[in-house]
């Protein structure tokens, strides 16, 4: 059984002028597996979110206007997942991929999950 202990998300920044890092987000999901804490984190384009954002049901828009993309990514790959969870890092580069992790997305489950309760 996993306890989720953080999800969050970050839009990073550039450290060099001629970086393209301020194109990307990394989102980052920390939980307990036994008695380990593990991590995982996803590195996608921005843009992605902005052709989610265009796909989205009703329901699903008002989730993420709760909750930023960036913020459950990485939760929400893992929930989908659940192989890849002993890897610690995934690059997410194609826009299918991105959008498969929001397919048939259980908004209760995801919205119980960041309330606190174990998956």
């Amino acid at each position: 059984m996993l306890k989720i202990i953080s999800s969050v998300g970050y839009e990073l920044t550039k450290e060099k002028s001629n970086s393209p890092e301020d194109l990307f987000n990394r989102s980052v999901v920390k939980f307990r597996e036994g008695s380990h804490v593990k991590e995982l984190q996803i590195l996608y384009l921005r843009y992605f979110e902005e052709l989610l954002m265009e796909r989205l049901s009703p329901a699903s828009a008002d989730f993420f206007t709760r909750h930023k993309v960036k913020d459950c990514l990485a939760l929400l790959y893992a929930m989908k997942n659940e192989g890849f969870l002993p890897m610690k890092k995934v690059y997410i580069n194609t826009e299918s991929d991105f959008l498969n992790i929001f397919e048939n997305l259980d908004i209760h489950e995801v919205e119980r999950i960041l309330e606190g309760d174990e998956v």
